[in-house]
């Protein structure tokens, strides 16, 4: 199980955490940020695959 922040204005998923504290602290600094109510916690029993392959192939490509 991990936890989605995402942009409730654009449906864009941010990024997952595996941790609910981690996901809740880091949505809160972006909404400081960018103005309250813009993100929102999700949880995700099951992530989708093609974006886990999407995530992991992003990070290749960066290096």
């Amino acid at each position: 199980m991990h936890w989605e922040i995402r942009n409730i204005k654009t449906g864009d998923i941010v990024t997952s955490e595996g941790c609910p504290g981690n996901a809740a602290e880091h949505c809160m600094i972006l909404n400081e940020i960018k103005g309250a109510g813009t993100f929102k916690v999700v949880e995700v029993t099951d992530p989708e695959p093609g974006l886990v392959r999407m995530m992991a192939k992003a990070l290749v490509n960066d290096v």
